[in-house]
């Protein structure tokens, strides 16, 4: 059996070097211009590398962010030419790889500056994808007929060719390019404008359904196109300070929906009391614009206080238009034939209005007091209409066959509800220095958000701040600091949303939980406490320490009830002489969420006694520790540095009460625990950098990392598993690895 590549997977390097190609003329049009006006000798840097890779890289997580080059590579190049009047800079990092940097900034000394920047960033999701799906572009993936056929035949046919699909690439590439200009034509007075443009294309994992059962993961096409407008001008003054600006952007999804064959279906079921489809189909992310206007001030009021104002209005919009309400066309065929009404209208008309309003005071009376007061207001309007479909299709599978009373049918009406909210806030804090080495600070907040089309109607927060800067001694501060606030909750409805997204009823018997809470939107008592210590018990010695908690206590009786985040660092620095020093850090890090509800099946059945609670943790341990020493003062550097890190999650759950039904109803409600979650990374890196001429800088340096992961939802995920005999996974892990990394590299100034 040949194996095939799908069409539109594989990555290819000519579009990264026709980028760097147009970077390059374009970087040497600009200093060509600017040499015009330039007396001195450029400096030139470059810095050589050659690098080798062994070990087991497969893993996607290996080179998640970055690329890692083998073989010889530029690493960095700068060149720097100024004159009395003129300047010319460029600085290059790993040109032509995948994550590389490049900026060209030009211009007159203190009138004009020119600025030119390139970058990339690669998103390496997994390795291991596979699939049959054939990209036969603009998000239609399809398969063989014959395939289609056979596993709608027998399901028991997958299991001799799913596994064996042909391996895609799941990554997302960014690229981005801007230009600035800023003209500054006193001290005082400056105009800046921006653009940039990204472009980020790859594919990312996207599930898909045909209803309880049957799963299809496939890759997700992405083709973003973002374009960012920005202008500003400023006027900085002693009593007086302005600005004003204007922001465009605008994003483009260049794939609109994503169509794929079912692949246990070659075609359309005739539609009876439901129909199988052939293919899904599914909405991307949409294209919108957003315009923004901002202006700030800053004026002195008095001798002793300032001023300062700044307000920024936005206006988003989106009109995609909509999808039908399903691909399936037999039952569209049986829609038209019932007269069930389409689509209310042919795209969302989405406006969203935002702003955003900040107003401070600054007063000091005297050199050791300081007040400060200040208001804001952060509202979103969403203009956007709330449209009421009076069918829907679910899983491209089905929709509510029975004859429609008016042209309604209640089990199917549902209303999109454009959300919006408004933030309020009000605050004051003082300032007191009692001696030069005890300071205080007080500090009180008010803030209120009123909510639309949520489950409550608005939430009231009163948030007090006490802390201190004590130096009890000359080689000892700390900064203790404590914050308690309170939350409350006005008129909370949990039916409220889904008497709203569905005025003619739900058409089912089994409502929210009305004792639950939404945790933005629960009564909640925080307790903040931060310590941060530094020591200098010798001059060449320094040592820190930190602490934190926060602990939070939901009004709940179901959802989240109380969460606790607590870490604590330690950092040593030791610098004996100039020649060699020590460091090391290590910091503990845990998170606690506390959790309960209830299984339920109808309203007849919903028991307390069939209650769970539940708690998630996530603990994390990060240690490091290095060295440096100068072998040879001024000609032959040595660093050597190990890290380490260790995470591990842990989800528990138990049924507090003896629990009430049918033996299945009772091994449905039962609470199950679900098995740990491991990561560890350890680096170890060594580094020698010998000074051959003042000029000339030669690097060796060994790396060895090490990333292992234990997680049950990734841990033997295949693309074909027989327990879901009509799902079909990617099987897109991020493995372990291990890598030796052995790099030479050589530095030279012209």
């Amino acid at each position: 059996m040949v194996r095939t590549i799908p069409q539109g997977f594989d990555s290819k390097g000519k579009e990264e070097f026709m980028d760097l190609k147009k970077m390059k003329m374009l970087a040497w049009i600009v200093f060509l211009l600017a040499s015009k006006s330039l007396a001195s000798e450029p400096i030139l840097s470059v810095d050589f590398w050659g690098q080798a890779v062994r070990g087991n890289t497969a893993s996607s997580k290996f080179d998640e962010y970055i690329d890692v080059p083998h073989g010889f590579y530029l690493e960095r190049l700068g060149l720097d030419k100024s004159g009395a009047t003129c300047y010319f800079q460029l600085d290059g990092f790993k040109p032509g790889l995948k994550d590389q940097r490049i900026s060209i900034e030009t211009g007159m000394w203190g009138l004009h500056k020119l600025s030119l920047s390139y970058d990339q960033i690669p998103h390496n999701l997994s390795n291991t994808a596979q699939t049959f799906l054939r990209n036969d572009g603009n998000g239609t993936f399809t398969l063989p007929d014959n395939m289609q056929s056979s596993l709608q035949t027998s399901t028991n046919n997958a299991a001799g060719f799913l596994p064996w699909s042909p391996v895609v690439a799941l990554r997302v590439d960014r690229k981005k390019a801007g230009v600035s200009y800023t003209y500054n034509p006193t001290g005082q007075w400056r105009t800046n404008l921006d653009y940039e443009a990204e472009k980020k294309e790859g594919n990312k994992a996207i599930g898909v359904t045909y209803g309880h059962g049957q799963i299809q993961e496939v890759p997700e096409p992405v083709d973003y196109q973002t374009h960012h407008l920005k202008f500003e001008t400023e006027y900085v003054g002693k009593d007086l300070g302005w600005s004003a600006g204007y922001q465009f952007s605008s994003f483009e999804n260049g794939i609109k929906a994503l169509t794929l064959d079912n692949p246990f279906q070659l075609a359309d079921v005739v539609y009876v009391s439901s129909g199988i489809p052939g293919s899904a189909r599914l909405t991307l992310p949409p294209s919108n614009q957003t315009h923004q206007l901002s202006a700030a001030l800053n004026a002195k009021t008095t001798a002793r206080s300032r001023l300062n104002a700044s307000l920024s209005l936005n206006f988003q919009s989106q009109n995609d238009p909509f999808l039908p309400f399903t691909s399936n066309q037999s039952i569209l065929d049986r829609m038209s034939q019932l007269g069930l009404p389409g689509l209310p209208q042919q795209s969302l008309d989405g406006k969203v209005y935002t702003l955003n309003g900040v107003l401070r005071w600054n007063w000091k009376p005297k050199d050791r007091i300081s007040v400060n007061v200040h208001a804001n207001r952060y509202s979103v309007d969403n203009r956007t209409p709330s449209i009421l479909f009076d069918q829907y299709v679910q899983y491209d599978t089905n929709f509510s066959s029975s004859t429609p009373t008016t042209g309604f049918n209640p089990t199917r009406s549902r209303r999109s509800l454009p959300l919006e909210y408004k933030k309020t806030g009000v605050g004051a804090d003082f300032y007191y220095s009692f001696t030069k080495p005890v300071s205080m600070k007080l500090a009180y907040d008010w803030e209120r958000v009123g909510r639309e089309f949520r489950e409550s109607e608005s939430t009231q927060e009163n948030i007090y701040t006490a802390s201190l800067n004590v130096k009890p001694f000359q080689s000892l501060v700390l900064r203790p600091s404590y914050q308690y606030s309170f939350r409350t909750v006005k008129n909370y409805n949990a039916e409220h949303v889904a008497e709203e997204a569905y005025p003619l009823g739900e058409g089912t018997s089994l409502g929210q939980l009305e004792a639950s809470r939404k945790y933005d939107q629960a009564g909640r008592k925080r307790h903040k406490v931060s310590v941060r210590g530094e020591w200098d018990p010798l001059d060449f010695m320094s040592a820190g320490l930190d602490y934190g908690l926060v602990k939070d206590d939901f009004e709940a009786e179901y959802g989240a009830l109380d969460t606790k985040t607590h870490y604590y660092s330690v950092d040593v620095n030791v610098n004996p002489s100039e020649r060699w020093g020590l460091y090391s850090d290590y910091t503990w890090e845990q998170m606690t969420i506390d959790t309960k509800s209830r299984y339920r099946e109808t309203a007849a059945f919903d028991f307390a006694d069939n209650d769970w609670i539940g708690r998630l943790q996530d603990t994390v341990h990060t240690f490091n520790m290095g060295a440096n020493y100068a072998v040879v003062e001024d000609k032959l550097d040595a660093d050597v540095e190990w890290g380490t890190s260790y995470a591990k999650g842990i989800q528990r759950s138990a049924n507090p009460n003896p629990l009430v039904g049918s033996a299945s109803q009772k091994a449905s409600a039962t609470a199950t625990d679900l098995p740990n979650t491991y990561t560890r990374f350890n680096k170890i890196r060594t580094a020698l950098r010998y000074r051959w001429l003042k000029n000339l800088v030669a690097r060796l340096s060994y790396e060895y990392q090490r990333y292992t992961e234990t997680d049950w939802s990734q841990d033997r995920l295949d693309v074909y598993q027989s327990l879901w005999n009509k799902s079909v996974f990617l099987g897109a892990t991020q493995p372990g690895y291990h890598a030796h990394l052995v790099s030479l590299g050589l530095s030279y100034t012209f």
